[in-house]
């Protein structure tokens, strides 16, 4: 057993210091994560107590100098390291992580790598004990989605109460609905991507519920077929109805979308609209708000959690889902979810679960519009405060509505001219 040296234990300390509140142990994961992606060996065994002991896979260390001697090997033959950590349980002293990392080996071949491992630590913040089980997968440099250390802005993985403010870029969204010639929508899409565009959206209804008459395409066909026709515009439903399918199967699609464009997908939902005809023209029950509202509950924690971790199995008073399993997301750790909410149910469900709130107005004028925003602004506010989130984490996106477009031929109020000038400013 190789001798401990090189640390003092009385200057040795890495806070925080347990035990962890749930703030503390997901810095504990962070910080590891940014020390593993230096690849430095040394700074990474200075966060291990001196006698700590470590089971690798099949590898069994005790102290610093084995761990570190074990790292610089490690890093020697796994190139082009690039790591992500999770916090998935902790109590006391003790975390519970999973992680994936990828890995160019000397034969020119790409590994990605799952593990899960558990951590003990002492009363100075040094970790005294780590156990590791890793599974490796082999991949293409293509299907690579790890690419460096985290940067600042990356918080995929970290729950959405405790990351930083966001610095809320404004971006612009299209939606385009379906019951034109798809040469047409397709046309459509392509242009919105060559303006600048950020997000291009579809409905989620079987037919135009003011004119269900005129044939709509299907959601999830649609932003597939999208998906290949271009590059870097993001896809949405806006919103995708939750009496449509069950969740499984809307994150299945929502993953497949996601694969298809390259990890350009948002998953986007909410209650969907009682008077839409569609429910009973394909025999579907079209719920009151309160049953959809009670069914959205359960249904985004299903959403959620197949978005995050493929795999789910749940039961409750509505959705029952045994063992599904679905393809990894190619964002990390999930494609972002929307949630549509006016109410304050609705508004909780996002302030928990949601990277981004949307709602709209059907106020007519502009002043009506930025007076409801602003309402609804200070409302969720408040909702996130009360489920213990920073409201500035939740990004905001307001759907500028005009029940009198179509009367008006397609004319809406907030790009007259001075309309638009004082109402784009003021939505953030």
């Amino acid at each position: 057993m190789a001798p401990v040296t090189g640390f003092h234990p009385v200057t040795d300390e890495r806070p925080p210091f347990p035990p962890f509140d749930e703030a503390a142990a997901w810095k504990k994961v962070l910080d590891a994560e940014a020390a593993w992606n230096t690849r430095d060996p040394d700074r990474v065994a200075g966060a291990y107590s001196l006698d700590s002991e470590w089971r690798n896979r099949d590898t069994f260390l005790w102290g610093r100098n084995e761990i570190r001697d074990f790292l610089a090997r490690k890093w020697a033959r796994e190139l082009d390291y690039a790591l992500r950590k999770d916090l998935w349980a902790f109590h006391g002293n003790r975390l519970a992580v999973r992680f994936r990392y990828e890995s160019l080996d000397q034969s020119g071949q790409w590994w990605r790598s799952y593990g899960n491992e558990n951590w003990e630590f002492d009363d100075h913040g040094l970790m005294r004990r780590r156990e590791a089980s890793i599974n490796d997968v082999a991949i293409t440099a293509s299907e690579r989605r790890i690419f460096g250390a985290r940067e600042d802005s990356d918080t995929a993985g970290v729950p959405l109460h405790q990351r930083p403010p966001m610095g809320m870029d404004r971006r612009f969204q299209v939606e385009l609905l379906p019951d034109v010639d798809w040469s047409e929508l397709r046309r459509r899409v392509i242009h919105s991507e060559e303006l600048g565009l950020d997000l291009a959206t579809t409905a989620d209804q079987y037919v135009d519920w003011k004119n269900p008459t005129v044939p709509w395409f299907d959601l999830w066909t649609t932003l597939a077929a999208l998906a290949e026709a271009t590059t870097t515009i993001r896809l949405a439903p806006c919103v995708a109805q939750i009496p449509m399918r069950d969740p499984a199967t809307f994150a299945r699609q929502v993953l497949t979308v996601d694969h298809v464009s390259g990890g350009r997908v948002e998953a986007a939902l909410g209650l969907g609209l009682t008077v839409d005809p569609g429910y009973d023209i394909i025999g579907v029950p079209n719920w009151d708000n309160r049953e959809r509202a009670d069914r959205f509950g359960e249904y985004i924690q299903v959403v959620d959690e197949l978005l995050s971790s493929a795999r789910c199995s749940f039961s409750s008073d509505y959705y029952t889902v045994d063992s599904a399993a679905v393809h990894e997301s190619v964002q990390s750790p999930r494609p972002p979810i929307t949630i549509a909410a006016m109410g304050p149910r609705m508004m909780r469900y996002a302030a928990t679960h949601a990277d981004t709130w949307n709602t709209m107005s059907f106020g007519a004028g502009a002043d009506v519009l930025l007076s409801d925003a602003t309402a609804l602004k200070a409302k969720m506010a408040r909702t996130c405060n009360a489920v213990g989130r920073d409201p500035e984490t939740l990004r905001h996106s307001f759907l500028l509505f005009d029940g009198e477009a179509r009367a008006q031929g397609g004319r809406l109020f907030y790009w007259d001219s001075a309309a638009a000038a004082d109402v784009m400013p003021r939505l953030r």
